[in-house]
Parts: structure tokens; sequence; C-alpha cells
């Protein structure tokens, strides 16, 4: 990867804070960036970031062994932090998911939703374009840039699953 393109990657990067900030204002209720928690779901939450963190540092731990052992992988370096990044986040997001504390108590569920299929949709589109116009997810054996795309969608969907069958047992649980 060249200078160009590390700038671009560091501005699309911070361009993505941004406008993270402003997505959470709109998702929070009472239009506040942060989102509120009770002691349960705080407690939880810590649990659930313990957990993220050990699966990064396992994950780095075997990218650190492989790049010492010099073992060819079909992933760019970068790509392959970049997955470290996405599964410690989708371990975080599914354990809260699953044990009820990812919505905030001044969180907007429906806002929540549509985010994050737009967030799904403008990740699935490079994807999709690349395999319309004849590129691949491969270029001299190794991934392309557009995978990085690819891994968010589909920690996105994986999210998206959980919460769809978190929701279906707890609709279950409430006729009951």
């Amino acid at each position: 990867m060249n200078i160009s393109k590390s700038f671009g990657m560091g501005f699309g990067i911070m361009v993505g804070l941004l406008l993270c900030v402003l997505i959470f204002k709109y998702v929070n209720t009472n239009h506040k960036v942060k989102t509120e928690y009770d002691e349960r779901q705080q407690a939880i939450r810590g649990k659930g970031y313990t957990i993220a963190f050990y699966a990064a540092i396992i994950m780095e731990a075997v990218l650190l062994v492989l790049s010492i052992g010099n073992v060819p992988l079909f992933i760019e370096p970068y790509m392959a932090h970049a997955a470290v990044i996405f599964l410690s986040c989708t371990v975080l997001c599914c354990y809260t998911v699953w044990n009820g504390a990812y919505w905030g108590l001044n969180n907007n569920h429906k806002r929540y939703y549509i985010i994050l299929a737009a967030a799904f949709i403008l990740n699935a589109f490079p994807v999709i374009m690349t395999a319309v116009n004849g590129g691949g997810l491969i270029e001299n054996g190794k991934t392309s840039p557009v995978c990085i795309s690819l891994f968010a969608a589909l920690m996105l969907i994986v999210i998206g699953i959980v919460m769809l069958v978190r929701d279906i047992l707890d609709r279950k649980a409430e006729k009951e």
C-alpha cells in the first residue's frame, strides 16, 4: 500500500468517525451522542468488551506467529488486521445482543435498524459492483481492497441474524 492509499484510508476513517457521531445523535431518543445503559447492561457490556478484547489478542497472536514463520497468506497484512477488528466487533455486538445489553435506554430501535440496513447496503454495493464489472475479490493472489467492505457486510449480516433470533425468542417468551 502506498502513502496516498494510506492517507485516503486515514481520511476515510476520520470521516467515518464523524459520521458515527452524527448517527448516534440521530438514533438516540434524547439526541445525545452517548447511549445510556442501566447497571445490568453495563456489567454485561463490560464482560462483552473483555471477551472481544481477548478474541482480538488471540487473533493478533495467531497473525504474529504466522508472520514470524513467514507463512504465506492469501490476505494482505492490513486486511488481516481489519479482519481482527471486524471479528472482535462482531463478538462484542453478538454477545451484548444475545444477553440483552445491546439496546440502550435512550435508543430508537427503528432508527437503529434503518442505519444498520443502510450500512449493509453501503458495504455490499462495492462488492456487488466489483462482481458485476468483472472484477474479483482476489488480485495477484491476495485479497483486493473491496474485501474490507465484504468483511463489514458479513459482520452486519451476522449481527442482524443474532438480533433477529433474539427478537423471535423474546417475543416467544412474552407470549408464554
